[in-house]
């Protein structure tokens, strides 16, 4: 027996109730509208209560800018809230975002009930009074309102008294001593209570809710189900109807049916069998077309061509897979002359387009170009070629076909090809290629020009056959075996032109190896080194010979000294080393000019190859130095043979219409006696012509130990001199010079004096040549020149006497250009009147250089200074460099003066002096006069100056500062 039977509902009834479930986002949309539809009346009561709390505790401590700025935003974004609600309202369902306008609405919310908890947590007061507890009522009235509003959206109704409850919660805790455990209860209990019954609210609200859009969605089903039952109803009644009549038509027609099935059946077969044939045949030349697709894919890939289809009428364009430059697969026509142009070189894409022009034009049978495309860092040659393959109805193509082409490599080979030939065509060497026969294949046009054999004569022809060289047979034999060991072979030989002359021959032959390894033929450089030849013993000679004199140079020299040396400890012999050394010649080359020189140093080459007996060796070792390493048995041949040198030296010389007098200073070292070795040997032979020299030249000087003591002191005096100039330790003497005529001194010699710690007082004679040597001359002179300038000055300008002191300028000085501007710092510095300071120079030393001398002599002038000769009548200058040069005075040179009342020729010279310079102007200044009767006989003969010891002793500052003031006083 079963049980009292249980009522369950119909699955009709099931599925409706399962069918009529609201889904939670309608019931989320429902709860969203309402809660839009029901808060504007809160937010507008946000409005009114913060108004009501803002007059509350305006008269209260709560600062009124803090009170206004609340009530300000509080009020503001109300009213933005507010405005969301009233936009709401207009929005359609077909543009509505429930996420949107949700987020919005929790968003608004939570602001106002930030603000309201902002005013709990700042504004609130420690105590409550009857004020306070009227806006806390009005917030609690707000907050209670609240639950009204949002009982469709528990989010919403949280956002906005969440903030509120939360300060008023801290607050209390913060200011805990003042409410107690009872106000914070009630906080907290009333805020409990608030959500609580919120949330209750919700909940009802939410059950009621789906029931309705339950019973709404149940109502709308029930709706639709009852007019499909309608629509149902009338279409059966309509199929009956036609049922009725189908009926009659399936009968009439069933029989003509079978007939047309019968003959449709007959075709169809026929039919088919006609399309499994076609099938057949289609299959078959797809399958050929795609093995012919593949093999042209393949061929295509296999030959690296890119490949271009280019529809004219369309403007479309196909290219293959080829280049990075060309990597658009499909592109327009405008694209596709874009890409060109891009890609191409810019030097090569003005012919590409003049190319393609020129085809389309008919100018041309096809398009065919090359040019360079951009790879990398570099440039890649393309081959690029096409043809029209479709026109249209007259002649002009429709479509074109075309192929690229990678030819870099063909071009390399073609430019190493071109440049092969170019150079096998071109070199001044003999190029030939033989095979392995040894017979000539080819020869370029150097080889021909080389052997004097024309191509006929060679190509074709054995090279040993041909060849005229020497034991020829056993040579190529060597060079076989030499070629089949290293591949190559180089050898020196000599051959034989066609006109009959032989030349030595540089050859070289390198065998070329084929694939298998074999010998297939020989490549070979003929060089004809009969220049080169020439050239290096040419370069031997000048190498080790003087290319004027024909003597050995010093390299060749200093190899014979060296075995001389060898010699000497091997087999005890003796050598002596003479060094000739031409005195003056240098002036001598200026003054003549350098070929006259030149001319002089060979005949005196000649006269000591001719005065020198067996000598080993005789070179020339510099400008005018000369060396002879000879045997000797004793010192006097020695001397003897240096005397004969010395005569025949001193003979006259007569070159280019000049008759010369020259001399020559001698040194001689012994090895071993002097020395044992090259370079003291050496050094002591320059010793002893330095010694010689130093004499005054023309002499000879035998090396000995004293010279080297000499060298010794000489390097000494030079370390002292130069502390001389740091410590102050030169000073300016001055010798009068007086007006023969007047018998007044018109001007002083400024002339230096070295006044030692402790050797007293040196002349100019022991240090001046070490100066010079060294290069303190140049110092010396300048301090010279300032201190007679500031005496000078000072003498004018104390009254003692206004004279113009004559400084000597060194050869050294006058070498450097800016002596003028030195001369012209110093007379700026010091203030002396230009007219009060004369420079004193030498002929020689104005001889050295014509040109640079009168330039800077010139210069000199300009400043406004004198210029005299110094030692005029011993150098080599003559009237017409006289002439040119912008001299004030000539002073006549000691040697002239000293026996001139008792020679006289001495007298005629200088007569003739005086007169030569009065008749140039100038004036005439007699210099080493030390007695009464010159001083009577140059007055005679008309000297303007005399100056010497007879008048006075070069005499210090003080001493001529005295003398002078004798002479002013009468």
């Amino acid at each position: 027996m079963t049980g009292p039977t249980e009522r369950h509902p119909s699955p009709e009834l099931r599925l409706m109730t399962e069918f009529s479930a609201p889904k939670r986002s309608t019931i989320l949309l429902h709860q969203i509208k309402a809660s839009y539809r029901e808060s504007l009346p809160l937010f507008a009561a946000s409005i009114g209560c913060a108004i009501i709390v803002t007059l509350l505790l305006w008269n209260e401590y709560v600062p009124h800018t803090l009170l206004v700025g609340w009530l300000v935003s509080t009020t503001l974004f109300s009213l933005v809230q507010i405005g969301c609600i009233i936009k709401f309202r207009s929005v359609s369902e077909q543009r509505f975002s429930i996420k949107f306008w949700h987020s919005l609405l929790l968003v608004g919310s939570f602001i106002n009930g930030a603000h309201w908890g902002f005013s709990a947590l700042t504004m609130l007061p420690d105590t409550i009074g009857i004020t306070q507890l009227i806006g806390l009522m009005s917030v609690a009235s707000l907050l209670v309102f609240s639950t009204t509003v949002f009982t469709t959206n528990i989010k919403a109704f949280l956002c906005f008294v969440v903030p509120p409850f939360f300060s008023l919660i801290t607050h209390t805790l913060i200011t805990f001593y003042n409410y107690g455990y009872p106000f914070l209860f009630v906080v907290i209990m009333f805020a409990g209570f608030v959500i609580f019954s919120a949330y209750r609210h919700y909940k009802n609200r939410e059950r009621t809710l789906i029931k309705e859009l339950e019973n709404e969605s149940l109502i709308q089903y029930l709706d639709n189900d009852r007019r499909v039952a309608e629509e149902l109803n009338e279409q059966l009644t309509n199929e009956v109807l036609s049922r009725e009549n189908a009926e009659q038509q399936l009968l009439s027609a069933q029989k003509t049916l079978e007939q047309n099935v019968e003959q449709r059946t007959r075709d169809l077969t026929l039919t088919n069998e006609r399309l499994n044939q076609q099938v057949a045949l289609r299959k078959s030349i797809s399958d050929a077309l795609v093995k012919s697709q593949t093999r042209l894919s393949q061929a295509i890939e296999a030959s690296q061509l890119g490949l271009w289809d280019w529809d004219l009428v369309s403007g479309t364009v196909y290219q293959s897979a080829f280049h990075q430059a060309f990597k658009q697969r499909e592109l327009t026509s405008t694209d596709f002359i874009n890409n060109l142009q891009q890609a191409i070189h810019p030097h090569d894409y003005p012919g590409a387009k003049q190319a393609l022009s020129d085809y389309l034009k008919n100018k041309s049978e096809a398009y065919y170009v090359q040019y360079r495309i951009k790879d990398g860092e570099g440039w890649l040659w393309i081959e690029d070629s096409g043809k029209a393959v479709k026109f249209d109805g007259s002649g002009v193509p429709i479509r074109m076909l075309g192929t690229r082409r990678n030819i870099n490599a063909e071009k390399k080979r073609d430019e190493q090809v071109r440049l092969a030939k170019s150079v096998f065509d071109h070199t001044s060497e003999g190029i030939f290629v033989l095979d392995s026969d040894f017979c000539f294949i080819s020869v370029n046009p150097a080889f021909c020009d080389i052997t004097g054999y024309a191509k006929t004569d060679i190509e074709g022809n054995c090279f040993i056959e041909l060849s005229h060289t020497p034991k020829k047979y056993e040579v190529f034999e060597q060079a076989k075996e030499q070629i089949n060991n290293s591949g190559q072979w180089q050898a020196e030989i000599f051959e034989k032109r066609k006109d009959g002359n032989y030349f030595p021959a540089w050859i070289q032959l390198n065998s070329i190896i084929n694939s298998n390894g074999q010998i297939e033929c020989y490549a070979g450089l003929l060089s004809d080194i009969s220049a080169r030849k020439e050239a290096d013993e040419k370069l031997n000679y000048l190498l080790n010979y003087d290319d004027l004199t024909s003597l050995a140079n010093r390299s060749l020299f200093k190899d014979r000294l060296h075995n001389a040396v060898n010699k000497s400890r091997k087999d005890d012999l003796k050598y002596n080393l003479i060094m000739v050394d031409i005195d003056r010649f240098k002036q001598i080359n200026d003054s003549l000019g350098h070929e006259t020189g030149d001319l002089l140093l060979k005949e005196v080459s000649k006269r000591i190859t001719g005065a020198a007996k067996s000598p080993d060796t005789i070179a020339r070792l510099s400008s005018d130095e000369f060396a002879i390493l000879t045997q000797y048995n004793a010192e006097d041949a020695v001397s003897s043979q240096a005397e004969q040198i010395l005569t025949a030296i001193s003979a006259p010389y007569f070159i280019a219409e000049n008759e010369l007098l020259i001399s020559c200073s001698i040194g001689i070292s012994l090895l071993p006696a002097d020395a044992l070795e090259l370079q003291p040997l050496l050094q002591q032979a320059a010793m002893a012509t330095q010694q010689a020299k130093y004499l005054g030249g023309n002499n000879i000087q035998l090396y000995h130990q004293g010279l080297e003591n000499q060298s010794k002191d000489y390097m000494e005096i030079e370390g002292e001199l130069r502390k001389a100039m740091q410590n102050n330790e030169l000073e300016v003497f001055y010798q009068p010079k007086v007006n023969v005529h007047s018998q007044c001194i018109e001007s002083a010699e400024a002339l230096v004096r070295w006044q030692h710690p402790k050797k007293g007082v040196i002349s100019p004679a022991e240090f001046i040549h070490i100066a010079e040597d060294s290069g303190l001359i140049a110092e010396i002179g300048e301090f010279v020149l300032l201190e007679s300038c500031l005496q000078a000055k000072q003498w004018a300008d104390n009254g003692t006497a206004e004279i113009t002191v004559s400084v000597n300028v060194s050869a050294h000085q006058l070498r450097h250009e800016n002596l003028a501007q030195a001369v012209g710092n110093v007379l700026k510095t010091t203030k002396l009147p230009e007219n009060q300071l004369e420079l004193e120079l030498t002929e020689s030393s104005l001889m050295e250089n014509l040109s640079a001398a009168t330039a800077l002599l010139k210069r000199l002038s300009d400043l406004g200074v004198s210029i005299s000769l110094d030692d005029f009548g011993t150098g080599y200058s003559s009237l017409s460099h006289l002439k040119r040069f912008p001299v004030d005075g000539l002073k006549i040179d000691r040697s002239f003066i000293k026996d001139i009342t008792s020679k006289p020729e001495d007298e005629a010279i200088v007569n003739a002096i005086i007169v030569l310079g009065h008749s140039l102007n100038l004036k005439v200044i007699a210099e080493g006069v030390e007695s009464k009767e010159q001083l009577a006989l140059l007055d005679q003969l008309g000297c303007d100056e005399i100056q010497g010891y007879f008048i006075a002793k070069p005499l210090s500052s003080q001493d001529m500062t005295t003398m002078l003031l004798q002479q002013k006083s009468g």
